[in-house]
C-alpha cells in the first residue's frame, strides 16, 4: 500500500518536531495520520480521513469543518501543525484559520504549516495537467517562503523560520532537473505584542482619618450604607451646635500604597 505523504519527508518532518522538543502537538487537517505515526505522539483533527486504521488511531475529533477549532478542541499545545490544508483556503478563511490554531497554544506554543511551493516547477506542470481534466486540486494556491511568511504575519504571527521540504516528492510530479522542493513551511508564534492586553484590575482603597472603632466585615456583620450616612450627618450637627467646628472629609479614590 502507498503512503499519502512521500516518506522522505515524513522523516524529514519528524526530526524537525522532535528537534523543537514540543511535546503536547496537534495536527489540524490530519487526513492519513502518518505523521503523527512517525512521532508517536500528538493528536489530530480533520475534515475526512482515508479510513485507514492508521488515521482512526490518530484523529480524535473527525470529520469536522476545522475552521471552527474553538468550538470542537478544549485543549492547549505547544505545537500545532498543518500540511497540505492551508492552500485549500481563500486568503480570508486561511488568516481566519491560522487565527485558529493560534488559539490552542500555550503561551510559548508555535505554529508550522507546510503548503506546496510556487517555485517547485514539477509541481506547478503536474498542477496545470490536473486543472485541465478538472481534478480539483488543480485550483489549491501556493506559496513563496515570503508569501507564507506574510501571510502568518497577517493573522498576528510573528514569523520564527521559514524554509522548503520534500525535495524526494517532486519525482512523483515528475523529472524536472534542479528543481525546488515541493513544500514550503513557515514557523511563527503569537505576536502578544500586537495583541490588546486586558489591564490588570486592582482594588481601590479609600483612607479615613476616624478614630471611631470600626465593625470587622469578615465576621459578617457590617454596617450599612443607611446607617453610615445618618451618623454622618449627625455628627456634622453635633459639630455646629458646638461652635461651627468643621468636620475633615474623607478623602476619595485611591489610597497611599496601592500599586497603580
Amino acid at each position: 500500500m502507498g503512503t499519502f505523504n512521500d516518506p522522505a519527508f515524513v522523516e524529514e518532518f519528524k526530526q524537525f518536531v522532535l528537534a523543537g522538543g514540543w511535546k503536547r502537538v496537534l495536527e489540524v487537517g490530519c487526513y492519513s495520520g502518518e505523521l503523527l505515526e512517525a512521532l508517536g505522539f500528538g493528536e489530530g483533527v480533520s475534515l475526512e480521513d482515508d479510513g485507514s486504521p492508521l488515521a482512526r488511531k490518530w484523529v480524535k475529533w473527525p470529520n469536522k469543518d476545522v475552521r471552527d477549532l474553538k468550538d470542537i478542541v478544549w485543549r492547549a499545545y505547544d505545537l500545532v501543525f498543518s500540511s497540505g490544508l492551508i492552500e485549500h483556503y481563500e486568503q480570508d478563511e486561511a488568516i481566519s484559520l491560522l487565527k485558529a490554531m493560534g488559539e490552542l497554544l500555550l503561551s510559548d506554543g508555535c505554529v508550522l504549516t507546510y503548503v506546496p511551493n510556487s517555485e517547485c516547477l514539477s509541481y506547478q506542470q503536474a498542477k496545470e495537467a490536473a486543472k485541465k481534466v478538472g481534478i480539483p486540486w488543480g485550483t489549491e494556491k501556493d506559496y513563496t517562503e515570503v508569501s507564507l511568511a506574510d501571510l502568518h504575519r497577517a493573522a498576528g504571527f510573528e514569523v520564527l523560520r521559514t524554509g522548503t521540504a520534500g525535495q524526494e516528492w517532486t519525482r512523483r510530479f515528475g523529472n524536472v532537473p534542479n528543481d525546488k522542493p515541493y513544500l514550503v513551511w513557515c514557523l511563527a508564534r503569537v505576536n502578544y505584542k500586537a495583541e490588546v492586553i486586558k489591564p490588570v484590575e486592582t482594588t481601590e482603597t479609600t483612607e479615613t482619618t476616624e478614630t471611631t472603632e470600626t465593625t470587622e466585615t469578615t465576621t459578617g456583620v457590617a454596617k450599612t450604607e443607611s446607617v453610615a450616612k445618618t451618623e454622618s450627618v449627625a455628627k456634622t450637627e453635633t459639630a455646629k451646635r458646638q461652635g461651627g467646628a468643621k468636620t475633615k472629609p474623607k478623602p476619595v479614590g485611591v489610597g497611599a500604597g496601592v500599586k497603580r
